[in-house]
């Protein structure tokens, strides 16, 4: 950093905020410049530096080595055996190896959505023995007990290790994956483990790792491209109507994001440095203008895989830097971006509809060296982009750590600006489930863990209804949290995690005494009816289990839980009711209807049969209605 950059960034960075910066441009110049050849010398480099001297910097060390593995996925296997030799390393402190370890093995919900995370803990194997890998996963399996995507990736890649050590998980998530399979209630990126299972299961998993090592099995075309294997890759297009404009499918062992939105095999193939299979598919017809399914180009793909020959090979068919600027800068690709300001005129506040503009990608990607240049420039650091969204935001919602640190100590930072729906970077890390990021935003002294968006809704609401329970535990434990606040349809948190059926973020809730569990709703209904009227016999559990719970609340035709019940044959969800000592067995709606009416009205003869059974219910209760 020159004298002038420094003098700029001392003016509007805070001197704390300037100099964690610096550390981490240090640290990211090292990891990003990982080959084969240098790994040791890297080790040795940073095993004597401080990051493996302070837990704090050692939690950045490992997250570093992760923003590695997104953005130079090809050597996700060298930053494996980086890890190793440090672990290996007796100068480093066994308190501070032991914490550098549960760092890189650290698995929430977020982090499990994240194929390169669970791709480099997959080859880090060395670094742990069977015993310690096992007892991460049940953990996760324990906290996390509802089979999400998050459960679902995490097992796509360690499904070895629960076949062998807890057989009856292992089917219950085989059972899952082709049970939402078959009612096409499956994510795309999950079908390429669940179609193929008894083929990559065969030979002690054979196949799997071969998944996981290069996104796709040996015997597919995107694997033959993922090695230029141009024969092999011929032998596919000989099958009848080969389209050579086919989309790459998703799927859960592809490292980057950039792969996830079905890019066509020329893209693929610029991406992966493919040159031999890259011009095969040019010769027959494959169109280089078409695009991904949001837009990214043919340069976006070359610029982001930092191969120059691809980068060439584009310009030549006539595509520009246009756009794709922002991909340089976020890959770290250094001495492109630098090349490419020498050579034109660089806007680095233009926003593009895919990516935002620099800053923004900048922010997504944690680079520290570019958001510091971005700032010596004179960049906003509010900038919005084509949706309004800050680059804070994007840090928010990325994980990107160091950026959000970076973008709070800048003295013109607007902590709560948000899109036209009033979204702050606090609302996007509750609704993506960002936890550190979520910790982060908050050290801010404008953070307002209770900011409304346009719908009257704090980032509790988020986190309750997309269920991350490690972010509404945080929220509850806030004194300043409101947890009764409605929303503008009369909705309370409460209610959300209702409308997902997530009784573990209801439980967390209400560990907090001054829940108002019986809040109405704009209709005069309430979380519990709401519960009984779906069925979602769990929630009922929960909610009529609690302190607060009044089980007889009607709403104003009079209507009672237990009403709905009767009335929809839930016969789980009656006999919840009816445990509860303070239910009204024998209450009448507006109507003149008892429960028991009700279900002889609605012919729900299981119901019937447990009414009569209760001791407290009145079987000759009469109505004054004619049934």
């Amino acid at each position: 950093m020159n004298e002038d950059m420094k003098r700029i960034l001392e003016k509007v960075l805070t001197p704390e905020g300037l100099n964690n910066a610096m550390q981490i441009v240090d640290l990211q110049e090292v990891i990003m410049s990982v080959e084969p050849e240098n790994i040791e010398i890297i080790s040795n480099l940073i095993s004597n530096s401080d990051f493996t001297r302070d837990k704090r910097l050692t939690k950045k060390l490992a997250f570093n080595i992760f923003i590695g593995c997104k953005y130079r996925l090809f050597r996700i296997e060298e930053y494996a055996k980086l890890a190793y030799l440090i672990c290996q390393n007796s100068n480093i402190p066994t308190e501070i190896v032991k914490y550098f370890k549960n760092k890189l093995f650290h698995i929430d919900m977020s982090y499990a959505n994240k194929p390169w995370r669970l791709c480099f803990v997959y080859k880090s194997m060395q670094i742990f023995d069977q015993d310690e890998i096992y007892n991460y996963i049940k953990r996760f399996i324990k906290k996390y007990s509802s089979v999400g995507d998050c459960g679902l990736s995490l097992f796509c890649y360690f499904a070895p290790f629960l076949e062998e050590r807890n057989p009856q998980d292992f089917q219950r998530f085989i059972n899952v994956l082709k049970e939402r399979r078959k009612t096409m209630k499956l994510g795309r990126v999950y079908h390429q483990f669940i179609d193929n299972y008894e083929e990559l299961s065969a030979n002690n998993w054979e196949k799997l790792i071969e998944a996981i090592n290069d996104s796709f099995m040996s015997n597919t075309i995107f694997n033959a491209i993922c090695h230029d294997q141009v024969d092999k890759f011929i032998e596919f297009t000989k099958k009848d109507d080969f389209d050579y404009n086919m989309k790459v499918p998703e799927s859960i062992y592809s490292k980057s994001q950039l792969l996830l939105y079905r890019c066509t095999l020329l893209e693929f193939a610029c991406f992966h440095g493919a040159t031999k299979c890259f011009d095969y598919l040019l010769e027959n017809g494959a169109d280089p203008k078409l695009t991904d399914d949001i837009g990214l180009n043919l340069m976006q793909f070359a610029v982001a895989g930092g191969h120059h020959e691809m980068i060439v090979k584009a310009q030549k068919l006539g595509f520009s830097f246009n756009g794709a600027i922002p991909l340089v800068a976020e890959y770290f690709r250094f001495d492109l971006f630098n090349w490419l300001c020498s050579n034109y005129e660089v806007n680095l506040e233009k926003s593009y509809l895919q990516t935002g503009t620099i800053f923004h990608r900048c922010a997504t990607a944690n680079n520290i060296w570019m958001m510091l240049i971005c700032m010596s420039k004179g960049v906003d650091v509010n900038v919005f982009d084509n949706l309004d969204l800050t680059p804070l935001f994007y840090a928010a919602k990325n994980g990107s750590l160091d950026a959000i640190d970076l973008l709070l100590s800048h003295k013109d930072i607007n902590w709560e600006l948000s899109d036209k729906f009033k979204d702050t970077p606090l609302h996007g890390s509750a609704t993506y489930g960002e936890f550190q990021s979520f910790k982060a935003l908050l050290k801010h002294k404008d953070a307002n863990i209770n900011v409304l968006d346009c719908n009257d809704r704090a980032p509790i609401t988020y986190a309750v209804y997309y269920g991350f329970p490690d972010i509404v535990k945080y929220i509850v434990k806030k004194p300043e949290a409101e947890l009764n606040k409605p929303d503008v349809f009369g909705l309370i948190p409460a209610y959300h995690c209702c409308m997902s059926k997530l009784p573990v973020a209801l439980q967390l809730l209400l560990t907090r005494s001054d829940v108002d569990i019986n809040f109405p709703n704009n209709n005069g209904e309430t979380v519990l009816h709401y519960a009984v009227k779906s069925n979602f016999a769990n929630i009922v559990e929960v909610l009529i289990n609690s302190d607060g719970i009044d089980p007889n609340v009607s709403l104003p035709d009079g209507t009672r839980s237990i009403h709905f019940a009767a009335i929809l044959g839930y016969k789980e969800v009656m006999l919840l009711l009816l445990d509860n000592p303070k239910t009204d067995a024998n209450v009448f709606n507006g109507y003149g209807y008892t429960p028991l009416h009700l279900a002889i009205k609605n012919h729900h003869l299981e119901i019937i049969k447990v009414l009569i059974k209760n001791q407290r219910v009145d079987p000759n209760k009469h109505s004054s209605v004619f049934i």
